[in-house]
């Protein structure tokens, strides 16, 4: 037995609660809620509770706008990145115009 109960349920679990929806279950739901589908037949479908439906949607948003996040940040460094180049060959160039 566990030495350490959980505070809420004053049980122990050795292992944690099986994953009732699968990655490919939540984009499946993500598509058909985007579609018009209420989010409480879809959770009866997949017979989880409308909440771990929202809650997976919004993990799921939340990644994709963390993931646009970190795509546009990289963007501007390169940017950044390609403008300093044509700065500095640039500046090269006028330096050896000068010194020509």
């Amino acid at each position: 037995m566990c030495p350490v109960k959980c505070p809420i349920t004053k049980t122990c679990s050795p292992l944690p609660a099986k994953e009732k929806l699968t990655e490919g279950d939540v984009r499946r739901a993500r598509r058909r809620v985007r579609r018009g589908a209420r989010i409480t037949d879809v959770a009866t479908e997949y017979g989880v509770n409308r909440r771990t439906i929202r809650r997976r949607l919004n993990a799921l948003e939340q990644a994709a706008a963390d993931e646009a996040k970190r795509k546009a940040a990289n963007r501007r460094r390169r940017q950044a990145a390609a403008e300093r180049r044509k700065l500095r060959s640039a500046s090269l160039e006028r330096l050896h115009r000068l010194r020509s």
